[in-house]
């Protein structure tokens, strides 16, 4: 954020910058195929209110529970609706399973944060793993590579 002024005087300027870091952890599961693009996401309050003037757009799955909080984005709703299964609606109606997006082999989660230990990894990455476990249940397994380098 950057502010300037110039009450100083004729020719004077002052500026005052002042910097915001955000910190975020980001896992990503690399699967063993590329899959057409698609995402989940938490409501917020402009989509609830959204959902409640227009309606559900077409990748709703027809679970208002999951539906009231969750929305799903991609450019083929059937697709959408078949690759988030019943019991991927309910491992993220339970809270066990972050919001994520999915383009091509990568699987995509994050949060604020920062990694501050390594031994930290497998729990950070496991609710993720568990997403690609949930999403191959619909059309067979997917197989993880972890790249350990």
């Amino acid at each position: 954020m950057s502010t300037s002024s110039s009450a100083l005087g004729e020719g004077s300027t002052t500026t005052h910058t002042k910097t915001h870091t955000h910190r975020f952890i980001v896992v990503v599961v690399l699967l063993d195929r590329p899959l057409p693009s698609a995402s989940v996401h938490s409501r917020g309050a402009m989509s609830k209110l959204g959902r409640s003037l227009f309606g559900d757009k077409p990748t709703a799955t027809g679970d208002e529970r999951f539906d009231s909080r969750f929305r799903i984005a991609s450019a083929d709703p059937d697709y959408a609706r078949w690759l988030v299964g019943r019991p991927l609606r309910e491992a993220h109606l339970a809270g066990a399973v972050p919001d994520w997006s999915l383009a091509g082999q990568e699987l995509l989660s994050y949060r604020p944060g920062q990694l501050r230990h390594l031994d930290a990894i497998p729990a950070l990455a496991g609710p993720l793993l568990h997403v690609a476990d949930l999403l191959g249940r619909d059309f067979g397994p997917v197989s993880i590579n972890v790249d350990t380098r």
